[in-house]
């Protein structure tokens, strides 16, 4: 079967992007493609990595979209840039949502992602970044490099799973200049709360997010919030270590994994860790509500085939809302080893393979417009390839192939895919 009509049979079926597609409207006047073509194009493509508009242009020019398109002539990148300019995108962040919620309710994390909770990490990240800016690019953020050359860049503050796959993307909200990363990230909060309230238990995050207006945002969403502190003059570190100071551990673990996943004998990296925990600290001015902190000593090793090549230890400390009665510390450290999940899961593999560094468009609409579908295409290819293919990663085919394979379903259709092109004309 081709892959591309198996995936997108599988997105109409389960998440009605037919009905999605061609129920999008914008603000062209007589278009020459209609919206549902065009939607169709990004989504084929992302999901192939193509990576550009103008590599879309070029194989529209090559006959590479014969099969897809059945026009003679095909969009060109002017064509594509044009309609993310105009586009709605807040209609695609809802459909994202809905997406989020239609997978949940469909058990895709049945057993929770970590430990039996449903876990969610938010971070920020750079997009992408020009010195020679247009127009529009002068709107985005500045700075000023070493060399006195001025740059212009993008930034994103994303929200995703972490843990068991698939690690779907909940929503991605563009950080505007002048705007600090963590102000993004409580709009982004309030923004999938609203379309999706019961999407998470908890919430990790890094160290920038050790801010009492950030605790009392996701407390008063009813999440519980799990941060790392790398702040050593906080009082709250300060009290914790005076309690502890002559005390013995509460938890050790010896011979662990972040993961649980088994090592093989004398080959890996484990953790040997001690933790010690409580609760009930106030001494954090403006947050709302009493912490509990950890004190966690982690010592890193690295054996391979039986001899101990490195030992890393850490001293760092977490806080958290969740209570001890509830959530062990053990799991409390699990998660906070996870949320590396949206670096490596989410931020690397979009940047690497999905070309989502690259700048499709230097107008902030469209720059929204194409966070959205990348949003849509990602968490469609993730739970087509881990729900609904009998290979699914780890199994048989990995993602890129399965990407490979969407783009030769591109090129070789067998016939139109009348679901989500309809041939009809835009009026």
């Amino acid at each position: 079967m081709n892959r591309l009509k198996q995936f997108v049979d599988y997105a109409n079926k389960v998440f009605g992007l037919h009905e999605f597609a061609t129920g999008c409207r914008d603000s062209r006047v007589n278009p020459q493609y209609p919206c549902a073509t065009i939607i169709a194009l990004f989504v084929a493509s992302i999901a192939a990595r193509v990576g550009s508009l103008y590599q879309i242009e070029r194989m529209g020019k090559s006959g590479e979209l014969d099969r897809f398109i059945h026009t003679r002539k095909k969009p060109s990148a002017d064509t594509l840039g044009r309609w993310l300019a105009v586009a709605d995108y807040s209609g695609f962040r809802s459909y994202n949502g809905s997406i989020v919620q239609k997978a949940r309710r469909n058990k895709v994390h049945a057993y929770g992602t970590i430990c039996g909770w449903r876990v969610a990490a938010i971070d920020g990240t750079e997009t992408f970044c020009t010195q020679s800016p247009t127009a529009e690019a002068l709107k985005w953020s500045k700075r000023t490099l070493s060399n006195g050359a001025v740059e212009y860049y993008e930034r994103a503050a994303v929200l995703s799973y972490v843990g068991a796959h698939p690690h779907l993307i909940l929503d991605i909200e563009r950080i505007e200049p002048g705007e600090g990363e963590v102000t993004a990230a409580i709009r982004l909060l309030g923004k999938a709360q609203h379309r999706n309230w019961r999407y998470c238990d908890m919430i990790c995050a890094d160290a920038l997010y050790a801010q009492a207006p950030f605790i009392n945002a996701v407390s008063a969403l009813g999440k519980w919030i799990i941060i790392k502190l790398k702040q050593d003059n906080y009082h709250l570190v300060r009290d914790m270590d005076g309690l502890v100071a002559d005390r013995s551990p509460d938890v050790e673990l010896v011979g662990i994994t972040p993961k649980g996943e088994p090592i093989p004998i004398n080959h890996g990296v484990t953790y040997s860790v001690e933790i010690w925990d409580e609760e009930g600290f106030t001494s954090w001015d403006g947050v709302d509500r009493p912490l509990r902190c950890l004190k966690v000593v982690e010592t890193k090793i690295t054996t391979c085939r039986g001899e101990v090549v490195k030992v890393e230890p850490t001293v760092y400390h977490i806080v958290t809302t969740a209570p001890k009665s509830i959530v062990n510390a053990a799991i409390v450290w699990q998660i906070m080893h996870r949320r590396w999940d949206i670096e490596n899961s989410i931020f690397n593999d979009l940047k690497q393979n999905w070309g989502f560094d690259h700048c499709y468009t230097h107008d902030i609409n469209g720059i929204q417009t194409m966070y959205a579908l990348f949003c849509i295409v990602f968490n469609l290819m993730m739970l087509f390839a881990y729900r609904n293919l009998k290979d699914a990663p780890g199994r048989g085919v990995t993602l890129k192939e399965l990407a490979r394979q969407m783009l030769v379903g591109m090129e070789t259709l067998c016939q139109p895919i009348t679901e989500l092109l309809p041939r009809a004309s835009p009026g």
